[in-house]
């Protein structure tokens, strides 16, 4: 699955950069990975090549922790294009991860862990400075108007103003269809809305105007408005 991050309000595709940020530091002490959580290690058909991993349900700033405990550098991460976001292994990195306290996973559990990280794809633009960790968003889309609340997904998230994209997981709170032109009528909830969407500088109809540019639609059109949360 490729991720391709779209601005809200441009008209090209960006190129797709995998960034990490401070947070990829969080859990690692003197050297040491916290394993609080689970990380994991298959074994690729070429011995040489395996994957380290964790599972959707775990944020990948531990993953990223345990890599860097065990050495590993940024260009051994892979995330554009593939099911599972992951770090590429030698077997010596192999070994070692499993050393540091890693899982090893079998076929048929790595097979039922791609399934759970099919995740449907969802694509956020936002302007806060990228070391503050989100606790909660909005983000209106023309689809997934069937979302339940407690659904995973995976988003590509970028800064505006930068190319950089960081893939995260997010849990769904809760999902409503509403139209549009709400932002317009009810000004205050607009302007709240427009921060909360990622452009706190934006007035809600300006929000609207931009979007139904994009989307080819009118403001009494209704879109689903998901709220999520970071795993």
């Amino acid at each position: 699955m490729q991720l391709q991050q779209l601005s809200l309000f441009d008209d090209i595709e960006t190129p797709v950069f995998e960034s990490q940020n401070s947070e990829s530091k969080a859990g690692v002490n003197n050297g040491q990975a916290k394993n609080d959580v689970p990380v994991f290690v298959d074994r690729h058909e070429d011995i040489s090549k395996s994957h380290l991993f964790v599972a959707p349900e775990t944020p990948l700033d531990n993953l990223h922790a345990f890599a860097e405990s065990i050495g590993l550098k940024g260009p051994a991460y892979q995330a554009k294009g593939v099911i599972i976001p992951h770090y590429q292994l030698t077997k010596r990195q192999r070994d070692k991860a499993l050393a540091q306290g890693a899982n090893y996973l079998y076929e048929s559990e790595v097979n039922a862990m791609t399934e759970a990280w099919r995740l449907p794809s969802l694509y956020i633009t936002i302007s806060v400075d990228p070391t503050v960790k989100i606790q909660r968003d909005v983000r209106r889309t023309l689809g997934f108007r069937e979302l339940q609340p407690g659904a995973l997904m995976k988003a590509g998230i970028r800064i505006l103003g930068q190319l950089c994209v960081s893939i995260k997981v997010i849990r769904v709170v809760s999902v409503q269809v509403e139209p549009l032109s709400r932002m317009i009528h009810d000004p205050e909830y607009g302007q709240l809305e427009a921060t909360r969407e990622g452009y706190p500088k934006m007035t809600g109809e300006q929000f609207v105007k931009c979007f139904c540019q994009k989307y080819k639609v009118v403001p009494a059109t209704p879109v689903t408005r998901i709220v999520f949360k970071y795993v």
